[in-house]
């Protein structure tokens, strides 16, 4: 027999569906909430971007070690926007289920990525202004500051395809990164399950928008401000070609996040999917988070079609002894006790 997955996390079925009523909320959330929200993620990733500068800029890592480091202290400040709660232009490019299930409209979608984009460039280029201004450049001796700009110059060597391919790859990671906390049901859940995809964004350097945002404005102000701690030889970004990569790597990121996660999940799980409220515990009713034909793993070790089912001519099973179709669902002990408080939890 045929069960779905079954642990203490939520179902990917489940996930699908909080996945589609955040897109809701957040397409519906004020301009000046979200604007804030994204400034606040644009500085928090910028935060893990500054920490993984120093590490990549420690020469007593060997090539591997510290790439493997940096990528564990940048995924620091991804951390701290999906924990504290931030607005990230590539994971709300999640906001396409939403979209394609109807629930928001393309205006409402490109206005909330729009947005957001703006906040986190406004955001990451804040934290620049206080990484300058703190002198942390001039650190190990100014390899700080060298690997900063080595860091954003080494992004304009990339061709535009190289450029769109890697943020495919990096928004894929980060998609499901976010995907798979939304699946937790504590801190500790989604920091050890996002730690990994999301450590791999930076130690294969790969490309995030967000991201970028910091790096290359740091370097192009580090080489009008502070040129005694570039290399010899630097030279200054051409517009052309920063403006070539971000248009890469927005693309791209897009492609990762709402094609390749969003998109896939959607067919999978979300279309034609009854849509039913959540419980008080923030799961959806057992009916639907069944498949086609799928019969549920219920309580009763026997299994049978329920009567309404069964006059439908449906193929989804239920447990013996069941409620009747419209029939109130006993009191748990808690509700009877009136301790338990009841009504939808969409997160």
């Amino acid at each position: 027999m045929a069960y779905l997955y079954s642990s203490d996390a939520y179902s990917p079925q489940e996930i699908a569906r909080r996945v589609e009523q955040t897109g809701v909320v957040k397409a519906a959330m004020p301009p000046f909430k979200t604007f804030m929200l994204g400034v606040l993620a644009g500085g928090f990733i910028g935060l893990g971007g500054l920490f993984a500068t120093f590490i990549a800029a420690d020469p007593s890592f060997g090539p591997m070690t510290g790439r493997l480091l940096a990528g564990l202290f940048f995924a620091s400040g991804y951390i701290m926007a999906i924990l504290a709660g931030a607005e990230v232009f590539t994971s709300n490019n999640l906001l396409a289920m939403a979209w394609a299930s109807g629930k928001i409209t393309l205006s409402r979608l490109l206005g909330n990525w729009s947005l957001v984009l703006a906040a986190n460039a406004v955001g990451a280029l804040g934290l620049i202004a206080l990484f300058l201004l703190s002198g942390l450049h001039s650190s190990l001796d100014g390899a700080v500051g060298r690997t900063a700009w080595l860091v954003g110059a080494q992004k304009m060597d990339l061709t535009f395809i190289e450029t769109f391919a890697r943020a495919v790859l990096g928004n894929l990671f980060v998609c499901v990164a976010v995907w798979i906390s939304l699946g937790g049901r504590s801190m500790t859940d989604k920091v050890i399950g996002v730690l990994l995809p999301l450590s791999a964004l930076a130690a294969l350097s790969l490309e995030h928008v967000v991201a970028s945002l910091y790096y290359v404005p740091r370097a192009a102000l580090l080489f009008w401000l502070n040129p005694e701690y570039l290399p010899a030889g630097a030279a200054a970004l051409s517009p052309l070609g920063v403006g070539a990569h971000f248009g890469a790597v927005i693309a791209g990121n897009i492609v990762g996040g709402s094609l390749m996660v969003a998109a896939v999940y959607y067919v999978i799980y979300r279309r034609g999917a009854e849509d039913v409220p959540l419980t008080h515990e923030g799961q959806a009713p057992r009916d639907s988070l069944v498949l086609p034909g799928v019969p549920y793993p219920g309580p009763a070790h026997r299994i049978a079609p329920s009567p309404a089912r069964a006059a439908a001519g449906g193929s989804v099973a239920e447990p013996v002894g069941a409620a009747a179709p419209g029939a109130p669902e006993p009191a748990t002990a808690g509700q009877a006790a009136g301790t338990e408080r009841p009504g939808p939890r969409v997160f």
